[in-house]
């Protein structure tokens, strides 16, 4: 996240974006292993690959265990990521 508000403090809200993304995604992948979801194994059979679908179900898994905040910090960051990537497209 530090690196996001450097891109922000330099004007970049695409690269910030990007940043903030990639942290959330992060979050979201620890979670996953810390509290053992099936997400989380079958990404292990995945050769430990994260498919955007898979993120997706497994922050509503999360959610329904810690709350909807990981939800809600989920689908904020996902927003994030597309519109930036179609505002460079």
């Amino acid at each position: 996240m530090a690196e996001c508000r450097e891109y922000l403090d330099r004007g970049d809200p695409v690269h910030a974006s990007e940043r903030a993304y990639k942290a959330t995604e992060e979050v979201i992948k620890v979670l996953a292993e810390k509290f053992k979801t099936v997400e989380y194994q079958e990404a292990l059979r995945e050769g430990s690959r994260w498919y955007t679908y898979l993120l997706s179900r497994v922050s509503k898994t999360l959610a329904s265990q810690l709350g909807d905040w990981v939800l809600d910090g989920w689908n904020s960051a996902y927003g994030l990521h597309v519109w930036a990537f179609m505002r460079v497209s």
